[in-house]
């Protein structure tokens, strides 16, 4: 006996997944805004990273600026 896998329309899929969605504990939903919250952050915290090099390399350049100021005088 032989089976064969059954095929189903994309259209089907998307009801049965919005089926499954709405039918799901709380638990999953909780975990699901926790997983967006998480990217985010993690979002957030590259942006942050990333302005906080920029300042620092900002500051050693004005740091230089106001040595060279300082040496000319």
């Amino acid at each position: 006996m032989s089976t064969t896998p059954r095929k189903f329309t994309p259209e089907h899929r998307r009801e049965a997944q919005e089926r499954a969605r709405l039918a799901a504990p709380k638990e999953v939903a909780a975990a699901e805004t926790e997983k967006s919250e998480l990217e985010r952050l993690c979002r957030k915290n590259a942006q942050l990273r990333m302005d906080n090099e920029f300042l620092g390399k900002a500051a050693a350049f004005f740091a230089s600026k106001q040595q060279n100021r300082n040496a000319s005088n």
